[in-house]
């Protein structure tokens, strides 16, 4: 981008990339045992890292339209199939607005959900973080905590001495 106007109209994240003021991605849980072992099916199919499809099942001796299955595809900003890591998620959904606090603005990042679809273990994931392997499964909560804390100590780096920083939550 050469046209400095341009510039300063986008935000980028921390990996350069330019991202807009509301991102919206979608994770898909995957199933239960307990789910499983009833025979449940999934509805939700990931198409592409920025679609889905919700399928309504049909009953089989269906007679009216309403009572055969539907499918209903969805676009988002990104789709995280069943498969998706914590660290995925985050790098992917979270990080580059981490980079926008730093730069002064507000971000919100919330997770939205029935209850039992996922959100606190996204949010928060495994809460044991004494090694380096259980904080893979960390969520993006303290993910975004420890990225944040590393841009405020590079930047204390930088400063020169009897500067302060301080960070509120």
């Amino acid at each position: 981008m050469s046209n400095s106007s341009t510039q300063n109209s986008m935000d980028f994240g921390v990996d350069g990339k330019a991202i807009d003021g509301i991102h919206v991605s979608v994770r898909i849980r995957p199933l239960s045992q307990a789910e499983l072992l009833r025979g449940i099916q999934p509805c939700c199919t990931s198409t592409s890292n920025s679609s889905l499809v919700i399928t309504k099942p049909g009953d089989s001796g269906a007679y009216l339209k309403s009572q055969s299955g539907s499918a209903f595809d969805f676009a988002f900003d990104a789709v995280f199939d069943e498969t998706s890591t914590q660290m995925e998620v985050y790098t992917k959904s979270a990080k580059p607005y981490v980079g926008k606090v730093m730069q002064g603005e507000n971000v919100t990042i919330f997770a939205y959900g029935a209850t039992g679809a996922g959100k606190t273990h996204t949010m928060f994931g495994n809460t044991r973080f004494d090694s380096t392997a259980a904080f893979a499964g960390a969520g993006i909560i303290p993910q975004a905590v420890t990225d944040l804390f590393q841009l405020v100590d590079a930047r204390i780096a930088k400063q020169d001495k009897g500067e302060t920083w301080g960070v509120t939550m």
